[in-house]
């Protein structure tokens, strides 16, 4: 079923109707034609009958037709046509011409012409009959004219052409001038609808309405109401954002030191408890601030954030501090194999990326291996490389680990399922690739990340 439109809608309510009016002028220009042509060749058979009669004559009481043998020869050609005649006594007799073409009977005696379609030989005629007096009313003679319709169709079909070619252009200039119309009538709908979709979904200022033709009004205050409500409710969501984000990560931190302190003075609490409420809170705190990276991540993909010069060198080497002392916390060494390497993107969500990247090597890398982190270029992309030598990922899972909260069943560490939904995210908004491999040598999983290359432009910029 075709989707309504308005524009459909328009034209359909405008050009429907010309098509009657269209058929009522063909057949006006018809008739027009058919009665111009005709009219003219009757009255030429009329002034040829009128003729005939000022030649006939009465002599010794017979009516005798006084006609030169050069003018029956032009009376009998006239142009592509064949003209025939014949006059015939008040008795019916043949006085001259064709006796084959019948005469039409006047009803009364107050006739005296009349014409008339008949067919001669085989060839359809037009005819005139015609009655006049001889000797003062005495006596009359009736005369007949026919004539072939070759000249009277030709006619007829040049002054029907020169009266529809007109009105066949009328009617194109009529459907342009509509489709025109039409297409300027809606195009503020389409500069409305333009504007919409060229906003981020942050632009949610209101549409100027007092431009707007007045029967668009009602629909834009609508929007406008629409969009308010819309801004109060993402304001609402960014502030939730920014209090979790506050509400959280002070308590929980408060938590978590005072915990390390409580073990630090063993007796008053069974050291195992509080073990387990360390465990739970760095999952705790860990999982909330996943969670608020990942919405983060989220508001800046939907806030259309424009993308900046990222190096990738210094990114790394900026965050190796920290992590070199956590590695080294668990007897990993961590190596790094950085080329100066460029990307475009995001440099918050790049960190956030790698973070999470770095802390699923650490996490799942027993004591005594080895973390490797590179960037370099290859292939004409920019490659972002994790390894490790820990217990990897079968292939199988590999797409599935990428899914929020989907942890393998054979995991020995703490997580929240998380760390991969989020690169995976990070990944996706910046048109890279994420790919999942294995080292060529030993257990260990590595995680590339290839991002696009900088155009030649950008690499000048």
């Amino acid at each position: 079923m075709t989707d309504p439109s308005l524009r459909r809608s328009l034209l359909r309510w405008l050009l429907w109707p010309l098509v009657p009016i269209l058929l009522c002028g063909a057949y006006i220009a018809f008739r027009l034609a058919w009665g111009a042509s005709q009219d003219t060749f009757d009255l030429s058979l009329l002034d040829s009958a009128l003729d005939l009669s000022h030649q006939v004559s009465v002599v010794d009481g017979t009516p005798v037709l006084d006609l030169p043998a050069a003018a029956r020869q032009m009376l009998a050609t006239s142009n592509e046509d064949r003209v025939v005649y014949v006059v015939r006594g008040s008795s019916g007799q043949v006085i001259s011409g064709a006796a084959g073409l019948p005469i039409k009977t006047f009803p009364t005696s107050e006739s005296r012409q009349q014409y008339y379609d008949v067919v001669v030989a085989g060839t359809p005629m037009r005819a005139i009959a015609l009655r006049s007096d001889l000797e003062s009313g005495r006596s009359h003679v009736d005369i007949a004219v026919a004539q072939t319709l070759k000249a009277r169709d030709r006619i007829f079909v040049s002054i029907l052409v020169g009266l529809l070619v007109p009105e066949v252009l009328l009617a194109a200039a009529s459907l342009a001038v509509i489709w025109f119309g039409v297409r300027r009538g809606l195009a503020p709908a389409e500069a409305l609808r333009g504007e919409i979709v060229s906003r981020s979904p942050q632009d949610l200022h209101p549409i100027e309405e007092s431009s707007a033709p007045m029967e668009l009004r009602p629909i834009l205050h609508a929007i406008n109401e629409l969009l308010a409500r819309l801004d109060a409710a993402l304001g609402g969501q960014r502030q939730f954002i920014a209090d979790a984000a506050h509400q959280l990560r002070t308590p929980l931190a408060v938590l978590r030191a005072r915990i390390e302190l409580a073990q630090g003075k063993p007796g008053s609490v069974p050291q195992e408890t509080l073990d387990d409420l360390l465990a739970a809170t760095e999952r705790t705190t860990r999982l909330a601030n996943q969670l608020l990276s990942l919405a983060r991540a989220e508001h800046i993909h939907a806030a259309g954030e424009t993308w900046d010069r990222v190096d990738l060198k210094q990114l790394v080497t900026d965050m190796a501090g920290d992590w070199v002392v956590r590695a080294a916390g668990r007897g990993i060494d961590p190596a790094f194999e950085l080329d100066a390497v460029t990307i475009r993107g995001n440099a918050f969500l790049i960190r956030e990326m790698l973070g999470n990247l770095l802390d699923n090597a650490v996490r799942y890398t027993p004591a005594g291996g080895m973390i490797t982190v590179r960037a370099k270029m290859e292939n004409a992309r920019v490659s972002l490389e994790v390894e490790d030598t820990g217990p990897g990922t079968p292939k199988e899972f590999r797409e599935k680990v990428r899914q929020r909260f989907y942890r393998l069943a054979a995991a020995q560490t703490e997580g929240c399922g998380l760390g991969l939904a989020i690169v995976d995210e990070i990944v996706s908004m910046h048109g890279a690739e994420l790919r999942l491999s294995e080292p060529s040598q030993g257990s260990g999983l590595i995680v590339t990340v290839e991002f696009p290359a900088l155009s030649p432009q950008e690499s000048l910029r």
